[in-house]
């Protein structure tokens, strides 16, 4: 069981934990740090491309690589670095973790990512984004209300076949 609702109506979906006093002092002390600390979500062939760049761009550290299949958060953190987990709330509520990149499969993308934009993190949503609108939106309403930022990702935007179209 992923524990991730397949229901687009959940009333809890869009809640956002109300801001610790202490919000802006670890704001303050997260901006004199000099590298964003990543989880990834997902070890297939995309979550191993991002926790490779994770582990080799000079502005990011990985903290974690999860997988719901043990063998393939291993190998993942065995190759790039980082704790394995294959629980992914555990990377999601961890207070180090400053940004989350979500590549599963589509059906998870909307609760991981607002569960982690409720939690604070900026969200890194391989496409689409949601399966639909609605899921969507209300990713995009989490981020919102949770202040933090998501984006799509886009990861043949610069493949050469894909330039030569454009």
């Amino acid at each position: 069981h992923d524990g991730v609702s397949g229901r687009t109506d959940d009333p809890n979906l869009l809640r956002v934990p109300k801001q610790n006093p202490l919000h802006r002092e670890e704001h303050h002390r997260k901006q004199l740090k000099s590298k964003t600390i990543v989880a990834v979500i997902g070890c297939g062939l995309i979550g191993n491309k991002r926790a490779r760049s994770a582990r080799e761009h000079p502005e990011t550290d990985l903290r974690f690589v999860v997988d719901a299949d043990k063998t393939r958060a291993v190998q993942c953190a065995k190759k790039y670095g980082g704790l394995w987990e294959t629980d992914w709330r555990k990377a999601v509520r961890d207070p180090g973790v400053d940004l989350v990149v979500v590549s599963t499969p589509n059906h998870l993308h909307r609760g991981i990512a607002c569960e982690s934009l409720r939690n604070g993190k900026h969200v890194l949503v391989e496409k689409p984004m949601g399966r639909n609108l609605k899921e969507t939106e209300q990713i995009f309403l989490c981020a919102v209300r949770s202040k933090r930022k998501v984006k799509a990702g886009f990861s043949l935007r610069y493949h050469p076949a894909i330039q030569k179209a454009h």
